[in-house]
Protein backbone atom coordinates (compact mmCIF):
# COMPACT_ATOMS: atom_id res chain seq x y z
CA UNK A 1 0.00 0.00 0.00
CA UNK A 2 1.53 3.40 -0.64
CA UNK A 3 2.04 5.72 1.69
CA UNK A 4 -0.03 8.31 2.04
CA UNK A 5 1.50 12.10 1.90
CA UNK A 6 -1.52 13.84 3.76
CA UNK A 7 -2.67 12.79 6.69
CA UNK A 8 -5.43 14.17 8.90
CA UNK A 9 -2.48 14.59 12.19
CA UNK A 10 -0.78 17.27 9.31
CA UNK A 11 -4.03 19.10 8.09
CA UNK A 12 -4.97 19.50 11.40
CA UNK A 13 -1.21 20.94 12.44
CA UNK A 14 -1.74 22.92 9.50
CA UNK A 15 -4.47 24.21 10.93
CA UNK A 16 -3.42 25.64 13.86
CA UNK A 17 -0.66 27.64 11.79
CA UNK A 18 -2.30 29.73 10.02
CA UNK A 19 -0.44 32.09 7.37
CA UNK A 20 1.83 34.69 9.13
CA UNK A 21 1.52 32.70 13.04
CA UNK A 22 5.25 31.91 12.68
CA UNK A 23 6.44 35.46 11.61
CA UNK A 24 8.96 36.75 14.41
CA UNK A 25 10.45 33.47 14.99
CA UNK A 26 13.79 32.45 14.31
CA UNK A 27 13.72 30.25 10.88
CA UNK A 28 15.79 27.34 12.88
CA UNK A 29 13.79 27.69 15.38
CA UNK A 30 10.25 27.32 13.80
CA UNK A 31 8.14 23.64 14.41
CA UNK A 32 8.42 21.39 11.36
CA UNK A 33 5.47 20.07 10.85
CA UNK A 34 6.31 17.46 7.52
CA UNK A 35 8.93 16.78 5.55
CA UNK A 36 8.83 15.62 1.73
CA UNK A 37 11.94 14.50 -0.18
CA UNK A 38 12.26 12.79 -3.76
CA UNK A 39 15.11 12.77 -5.91
CA UNK A 40 18.67 12.94 -5.38
CA UNK A 41 18.20 16.61 -3.78
CA UNK A 42 14.43 17.57 -3.47
CA UNK A 43 13.55 18.38 0.11
CA UNK A 44 10.19 20.41 1.47
CA UNK A 45 10.06 21.33 5.15
CA UNK A 46 6.18 22.33 5.68
CA UNK A 47 6.31 24.80 8.19
CA UNK A 48 3.06 26.73 8.03
CA UNK A 49 -0.35 26.97 5.73
CA UNK A 50 0.07 29.42 3.52
CA UNK A 51 -3.79 29.49 1.82
CA UNK A 52 -5.36 31.93 3.91
CA UNK A 53 -7.43 29.31 5.39
CA UNK A 54 -9.34 28.73 2.50
CA UNK A 55 -10.74 25.29 3.52
CA UNK A 56 -10.70 25.71 7.48
CA UNK A 57 -13.92 27.70 9.53
CA UNK A 58 -14.11 28.62 12.98
CA UNK A 59 -14.80 25.70 15.26
CA UNK A 60 -14.44 24.95 19.32
CA UNK A 61 -12.54 27.66 21.23
CA UNK A 62 -12.02 30.00 18.02
CA UNK A 63 -9.65 26.94 16.81
CA UNK A 64 -9.66 27.02 13.19
CA UNK A 65 -10.33 23.22 12.26
CA UNK A 66 -11.09 21.57 8.60
CA UNK A 67 -14.08 22.17 7.02
CA UNK A 68 -13.51 18.41 5.66
CA UNK A 69 -11.17 16.26 6.57
CA UNK A 70 -11.06 14.82 2.65
CA UNK A 71 -7.66 15.17 1.71
CA UNK A 72 -7.54 14.99 -1.69
CA UNK A 73 -10.14 18.35 -1.97
CA UNK A 74 -7.57 20.05 0.89
CA UNK A 75 -4.21 18.56 -1.09
CA UNK A 76 -6.07 20.07 -4.58
CA UNK A 77 -6.12 23.73 -2.97
CA UNK A 78 -3.80 24.00 -0.54
CA UNK A 79 -0.34 26.40 -0.54
CA UNK A 80 2.08 25.82 2.68
CA UNK A 81 4.87 28.19 3.43
CA UNK A 82 8.03 25.72 3.70
CA UNK A 83 11.79 25.66 3.69
CA UNK A 84 12.95 23.57 0.02
CA UNK A 85 15.30 22.98 -1.79
CA UNK A 86 16.54 21.53 -4.81
CA UNK A 87 20.15 20.57 -3.77
CA UNK A 88 21.13 23.95 -3.68
CA UNK A 89 20.73 25.34 -0.04
CA UNK A 90 17.14 25.57 1.82
CA UNK A 91 15.47 28.97 0.94
CA UNK A 92 11.51 29.95 2.27
CA UNK A 93 8.63 30.68 0.26
CA UNK A 94 4.99 29.57 -0.54
CA UNK A 95 4.28 26.14 -2.40
CA UNK A 96 1.41 23.93 -3.83
CA UNK A 97 1.17 20.95 -2.01
CA UNK A 98 -0.91 19.27 -5.48
CA UNK A 99 2.64 20.60 -7.46
CA UNK A 100 4.76 18.99 -5.06
CA UNK A 101 2.68 15.78 -4.98
CA UNK A 102 2.94 15.65 -8.47
CA UNK A 103 7.10 15.83 -8.67
CA UNK A 104 8.70 13.13 -10.60
CA UNK A 105 12.62 12.58 -10.58
CA UNK A 106 14.71 11.14 -13.51
CA UNK A 107 15.74 8.75 -14.61
CA UNK A 108 12.66 6.29 -13.00
CA UNK A 109 9.94 8.67 -12.94
CA UNK A 110 9.62 8.03 -8.79
CA UNK A 111 7.57 10.27 -7.10
CA UNK A 112 7.84 12.37 -3.41
CA UNK A 113 7.41 10.62 -0.50
CA UNK A 114 6.77 11.72 3.01
CA UNK A 115 9.46 11.40 5.83
CA UNK A 116 7.22 9.38 8.67
CA UNK A 117 9.65 10.20 11.00
CA UNK A 118 8.59 13.73 11.31
CA UNK A 119 5.25 14.16 13.46
CA UNK A 120 3.89 17.34 13.33
CA UNK A 121 5.34 19.86 15.67
CA UNK A 122 8.01 17.61 17.14
CA UNK A 123 10.83 18.65 15.58
CA UNK A 124 12.46 22.27 14.76
CA UNK A 125 13.79 23.11 11.22
CA UNK A 126 17.30 23.50 12.69
CA UNK A 127 17.19 20.17 14.43
CA UNK A 128 16.14 18.49 11.01
CA UNK A 129 18.28 20.42 9.33
CA UNK A 130 21.56 19.61 11.17
CA UNK A 131 20.14 15.88 11.12
CA UNK A 132 20.14 15.62 7.12
CA UNK A 133 22.96 17.78 6.59
CA UNK A 134 21.39 20.47 4.82
CA UNK A 135 22.38 24.31 4.46
CA UNK A 136 21.10 27.44 3.72
CA UNK A 137 21.12 29.07 0.44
Amino acid sequence: MAQKLLTKEIINALAKTPYGSEDGVERDNKKVIARYFGGAAFVCYVLEDDSFFKEYKEGKKGRMVPTSTDESNIEENMTVFCAQSIGHGLELGGVSLKEVFELRFRPFGLGVERDSSVEPFKHTLGELRKMHSEDWM
